[in-house]
């Protein structure tokens, strides 16, 4: 019994309400059928991870719990950024996609060590002061996985959005021909986060499927 079929006999009891999404990399196509457990989801990535500014847009079904509506910001230090915005809705063809967040340029009072590298010894991080929006310090550890699956481990410090803390570990954020995999996450106030060790475990909170970075997906 496919899910179409299904979503439609459901319906006619009145249990469940089966909804098209639209969808970028379904295999099933241009469109995808959400069950009365679905939403429809639509993601639009921003960053700078790969050396110039870069976007991704993903778009499809998702189990509703998995599904995180809104905004989440990093930067890891001048110029270096990673900014995604999520819509969740439940009607069909709803999930149009959102605008990625724009730079915030306001000053707040919160400072955090900030660094990319893509080895953790290259990562000597400098004091950053954060935008009034991203007074969270984050470390992120994972690997950089190129199209002949060689994989390089990196590390990324600086401030970040309190959402991210939504981000989960089974992310991974499209860059070219490569993408990034994030293995460990950790988010706090500066006197909780600054001083951890770059690879500890102790605050792994995280992206769902560094994007959904293809964050595919910040959204798992």
């Amino acid at each position: 019994m496919n899910l179409l079929f299904f979503c439609l006999s459901v319906a006619l009891i009145g249990t469940a309400n089966c909804i098209t999404c639209e969808c970028n990399y379904c295999e099933t196509g241009p469109t995808c059928e959400a069950s009365a457990e679905q939403s429809c989801y639509a993601v639009t990535v921003a960053h700078s991870l790969g050396g110039s500014p870069s976007s991704y847009t993903e778009r499809g079904c998702i189990p509703t719990v998995s599904c995180k509506d809104g905004s989440i910001a990093i930067t890891a230090g001048k110029g270096i950024y990673m900014r995604t915005n999520t819509k969740c809705c439940t009607t069909d063809s709803c999930n149009t996609f959102p605008e990625a967040p724009k730079e915030d340029t306001t000053v707040s009072k919160v400072a955090c060590p900030s660094c990319f590298g893509l080895y953790p010894a290259s990562c000597e991080p400098t004091v950053m002061t954060c935008a009034d929006s991203e007074k969270q310090c984050i470390n992120i550890t994972g690997v950089n996985v190129a199209t002949s699956d060689a994989q390089i481990p990196f590390l990324a410090r600086g401030c970040a959005s309190p959402s991210a803390s939504d981000i989960q570990l089974t992310s991974r954020l499209k860059s070219g021909n490569t993408f990034y995999r994030v293995h460990t996450i950790r988010v706090g106030t500066p006197s909780s986060s600054a001083g951890l060790a770059p690879g500890s475990s102790t605050f792994a909170i995280l992206l769902p499927s560094l994007i959904g970075i293809s964050f595919t997906k910040f959204i798992s």
